[in-house]
C-alpha cells in the first residue's frame, strides 16, 4: 500500500505535488541567481562568461526539456513547462541572452520569443512583469506571430488616460 507514489500514506496528504513545487521553486531560484551572475560578467565586460552562464541556466530549468525547447513554439514550450513562473524564467532567461547575441537579428529574434514566452505564462496565469512588457517596444508587432499578437492584445498595460 504505501509503495505506491500516489498513495497518501497514513496522513492522507499525498507529497508530490508539495515536492513537485519545492523542487520547481530551487529550479526557478537557481535561475535567478544565473542571471544576476550572467549580469555581473556583462558588467565586467565577459559577455562570453555571461552567455555561458546563461545558456547553463536554461538548460537547468528546463530540465528534461531543454533538448524540445528551441525547436518548439512558444506556446508548446510553456505547456511543456507547465508552470508559470518557470514559464517566466525561461522568458528572462531568453530575454538577457538576446541582449548578449551580437547579430541584430538573432536578437531580435531572441526577443520576440522572449516576449512570446513572457505572454504565454501570462495566459497560464502568472502576473505582469514590467521588464519583460518593455520588450515590446524593442520589437516590431509585424515581427510577432499572430499567436504572441493576440496575447499582447490582452495583457497589454492599459493607458491610464484611456477609456471612460
Amino acid at each position: 500500500m504505501g509503495n505506491d507514489a500516489l498513495d497518501p500514506g497514513p496522513t492522507g496528504i499525498n507529497p508530490e505535488p508539495v515536492l513537485r513545487r519545492d523542487y520547481l521553486m530551487r529550479l526557478i531560484q537557481e535561475a535567478t541567481r544565473a542571471l544576476a551572475r550572467a549580469a555581473t560578467h556583462r558588467l565586467e565586460g565577459d559577455e562570453a562568461e555571461a552567455r555561458k552562464v546563461l545558456d547553463g541556466a536554461l538548460v537547468d530549468l528546463l530540465d528534461r526539456h531543454a533538448s524540445l525547447f528551441a525547436h518548439t513554439n512558444p506556446e508548446t514550450a510553456a505547456k511543456l513547462l507547465a508552470d508559470p513562473d518557470r514559464v517566466l524564467a525561461a522568458a528572462r532567461i531568453v530575454a538577457a541572452r538576446a541582449d548578449l547575441e551580437p547579430d541584430p537579428v538573432d536578437a531580435g529574434m531572441g526577443r520576440a520569443r522572449a516576449l512570446a514566452l513572457f505572454l504565454e505564462a501570462r495566459d497560464q496565469g502568472a502576473p505582469a512583469d514590467a521588464e519583460l512588457e518593455a520588450l515590446v517596444e524593442r520589437i516590431p508587432m509585424a515581427a510577432l506571430d499572430p499567436r504572441t499578437q493576440a496575447l499582447w492584445a490582452r495583457f497589454k498595460p492599459q493607458d491610464p488616460g484611456a477609456g471612460s
